[in-house]
């Protein structure tokens, strides 16, 4: 197993994630920004981050930082100047492309070169693939599928109220978006198979199975003998065909197959109810999750060996869920 592919799986399973793996300073200091935040005092914010800067080793966090607030402050010439210092400090580019503080330089010249340059950095990651053009196009479809799970931390926007046109209109515009991307990934393992690592690389291809694993059963249904087959041959990631086989298996019984999944891979949950409402801590909803219905549970970490995949126990305490069955 190479470094690139855990990576992608760890990726694939985590559901929050901040920007990045920047180191912040301390969270009194990150508190005064997010109250400033809240009062648009860009300027401040920006004078404060630079003040802060001349004395702290978080390069990156505060060169990152101070490219959304120049965005978000209409000075575009230091922005792109500081975005382009935090890239060569190690920002990622799945979390710029995601971020909208900096939609307010997409109209600029400037963007269109910068999204270039981001490419070609993406790019040299993977100099021998078959394919280059695919895969930046399924890198970007991976960057829009994760852009309210893995990536929601850079979604800074306020969303409008449920209940209203706004909410329903962006609802249907990330509809619209989803069935986009499933089906043109649909299109391209129709003409050319599963895009796996000699093709398209492991960022390419995984954003593939991401694409795919959110898409629904059907469209999933006609992937996964695909992803199976590459998988198999060393051509994609194991993990990603264990995880789309249980997810399979799982949405499956709510039709007339009644499966069980293999791996253990999936977790259902429903709202904690007190005093007949819904639990909510810290404005989110609070859920009791459990495992999802599971095959022969006393071989699933024999399973998940075989796939590269951790004991069960040590994969279900993000969740706080016990699992007690002996294993043989």
């Amino acid at each position: 197993m190479n470094k690139n592919m855990l990576k992608h799986f760890l990726l694939a399973l985590a559901t929050i994630l901040t920007i990045s793996t920047q180191a912040q300073p301390d969270s009194i200091f990150i508190q005064k920004i997010d109250s400033l935040r809240k009062q648009q005092a860009y300027g401040q914010i920006i004078e404060n981050i630079e003040v802060a800067s001349a004395s702290d080793t978080h390069k990156l966090w505060y060169s990152y930082q101070l490219a959304c607030y120049h965005s978000l402050n209409k000075q575009f010439n230091q922005a792109f100047h500081l975005l382009n210092k935090a890239i060569n400090q190690g920002a990622k580019g799945e979390d710029v492309l995601s971020d909208t503080d900096f939609e307010l330089l997409y109209p600029h010249a400037q963007w269109s070169e910068f999204k270039d340059q981001l490419d070609s950095l993406f790019l040299s990651d993977y100099p021998g693939i078959t394919h280059p053009q695919l895969a930046l196009e399924l890198w970007h479809s991976g960057i829009k599928d994760q852009q309210f799970r893995t990536l929601s931390k850079n979604f800074k926007k306020e969303f409008p109220p449920k209940g209203t046109k706004q909410y329903d209109s962006l609802q249907a515009k990330n509809t619209k978006a989803w069935h986009e991307r499933t089906n043109r990934v649909l299109e391209i393992i129709k003409k050319h198979g599963w895009p796996g690592y000699t093709m398209v690389g492991a960022d390419a291809s995984e954003a593939a199975f991401l694409v795919m694993q959110h898409g629904g059963i059907k469209p999933m249904r006609k992937a996964y003998r695909r992803l199976k087959k590459a998988a198999k041959a060393g051509e994609a990631s194991m993990k990603d065909y264990a995880l789309m086989c249980d997810r399979n298996r799982v949405l499956a019984r709510l039709d007339i197959f009644k499966r069980k999944q293999i791996y253990g891979t999936q977790v259902t949950g429903k709202p904690i109810i007190v005093n007949g409402k819904p639990k909510v801590v810290n404005g989110k909803m609070q859920f009791k999750y459990r495992l999802a219905p599971l095959k022969k549970p006393e071989e699933v970490n024999k399973r998940r060996e075989e796939v590269g995949l951790p004991p069960i126990q040590e994969y279900l305490k993000k969740w706080d869920i016990d699992f007690n069955v002996p294993q043989e």
